[in-house]
């Protein structure tokens, strides 16, 4: 699962100038163990899933400083919240007035996010869209999806850990540059990107098309039935009384009389 975090900058001088950088959090333990793991989440100094503490030193320590003012949007995960205002402590390191404690060199930057359960920007895969499950489930057991996960899984086992003392791998979307600009990489990415993300995402059901279907020829039989009847008992009351036989009719002066 992706979780990630958006920075939007904005660059001032002869001209202003906006960038939005989409980036992971920082290397974080474990979410899971297996079940015979002798490292289970107590030997883990923050537990499963969160930051280590020498990514959160290392995030913290970059600095920058052409960047004149900040929007950041972070999914609601402990690991991506703390990478944020790490990088948020390197990015605006307070000076003169900023500082409101000799002793602390750091000022609150405000991280925006929402519930998980409301997330649509920057967490992937969604949890409540069936047919990427359908499809990841039908991809995961191809010939091709096999063969590259058992070479990438040999490959990790083989290179080293990665280090912490090194810059960001830059990840360059293919074809475009790597500051890709905007225009750019909206043509190129169109097709990733859903018109209608609910339609899309419903499963397609031939047997309960087919139930439906069935179902909506039985009502319509049904309801032209009792339109059938409730026309006979209509009709059937209009008749003339000489058409039904013998009726007897009641004298009411002949009753009261008596």
């Amino acid at each position: 699962h992706t979780r990630l975090i958006r920075m939007t900058a904005f660059l001032f001088g002869a001209t202003m100038y906006k960038s939005t950088n989409l980036f992971r959090h920082g290397d974080r333990s474990p979410v899971e163990a297996y079940p015979t793991d002798p490292y289970q989440e107590k030997d883990w100094p923050q537990g499963f899933g969160q930051l280590s503490q020498v990514c959160f030193y290392y995030i913290s320590c970059r600095k920058y400083t052409f960047i004149c003012g900040i929007l950041v949007r972070s999914t609601d995960y402990d690991r991506t919240l703390m990478s944020a205002e790490a990088n948020l402590a390197g990015l605006y390191p307070p000076s003169g007035q900023q500082i409101f404690t000799p002793s602390l060199k750091w000022q609150p930057i405000p991280v925006h996010t929402v519930p998980q359960s409301e997330e649509r920007l920057l967490s992937f895969p969604l949890n409540d869209c069936p047919r990427y499950e359908l499809l990841m489930n039908e991809t995961e057991k191809t010939a091709e999806f096999l063969n590259v996960t058992t070479a990438y899984k040999v490959e990790a086992l083989s290179s080293p850990l990665n280090s912490h003392t090194v810059e960001p791998y830059p990840l360059q979307l293919p074809g475009c540059s790597l500051n890709c600009p905007l225009d750019d990489f909206v043509r190129i990415t169109k097709l990733s990107i859903s018109d209608d993300r609910d339609k899309e995402c419903q499963v397609p059901s031939e047997g309960r098309d087919k139930e439906v279907i069935i179902s909506l020829a039985l009502s319509g039989c049904l309801l032209l039935l009792l339109i059938a009847l409730l026309l006979g008992v209509i009709c059937w009351q209009k008749q003339p009384v000489s058409s039904r036989g013998y009726h007897h009719v009641i004298n009411q002066e002949v009753g009261e009389e008596s």
